[in-house]
């Protein structure tokens, strides 16, 4: 995602945009994309362009995330449920340590 110059001795240089290029990447492993998809939207990003495949690539991330939030949701749910039944006996559910 990132170019780099190589001295003679091997090593690198970036540019001085480097760090708004990197900042922008971590800001998009922030909204929970991949390497990968980032990498993918990356020529879109950088011809500033919007396609519908990149919208439509956006929004199946967005719902993979939704999906990941409710199955946390449901499993905290349980967990809660698991949490009161330790409490009161009489719901059901005894948890013993």
């Amino acid at each position: 995602m990132l170019t780099a110059e190589r001295t003679a001795s091997g090593q690198r240089r970036y540019p001085d945009h480097a760090v708004d290029r990197v900042r922008l990447v971590q800001q998009l492993y922030q909204a929970g994309l991949s390497s990968k998809t980032i990498a993918d939207l990356m020529p879109c990003i950088d011809a500033n362009e919007s396609t519908p495949e990149s919208r439509a690539r956006l929004a199946a991330e967005r719902d993979r995330l939704n999906r990941q939030i409710a199955e946390l949701t449901a499993t905290r749910d349980r967990l809660d449920a698991v949490i009161l039944a330790s409490t009161d006996p009489a719901r059901g559910c005894v948890v013993r340590s």
